[in-house]
């Protein structure tokens, strides 16, 4: 019971931070988005399992990983709301 109130609660702070991305129309900042992302991204492939993805994201201190397949195309995105989701819906 604790386990799923502590993902249901982490599942509200990736919603607030949904929310906050709303303002961004006002947005005052005219960078190019090379200044603002990630460059040195976290990456897993669909074969993997997802402890041990989700393991390498703890470790990382990151929230997503790019799922990338064969010859280096990419497939998808995994991110930390898409395996709470899946918790809390069990």
């Amino acid at each position: 019971m604790r386990k799923a109130v502590i993902d249901i609660a982490s599942l509200n702070k990736l919603k607030s931070r949904r929310e906050a991305l709303k303002g961004t129309e006002s947005f005052p900042y005219s960078e190019d988005l090379r200044s603002v992302m990630v460059s040195d991204v976290m990456t897993c492939s669909p074969e993997e399992k997802v402890n041990p993805v989700v393991k390498r994201m703890v470790d990382k201190k990151t929230t997503s990983s790019i799922v990338v397949g064969e010859h280096g195309r990419l497939v998808g995105i995994l991110t930390a709301g898409d395996v709470l989701k899946r918790i809390v819906a069990r």
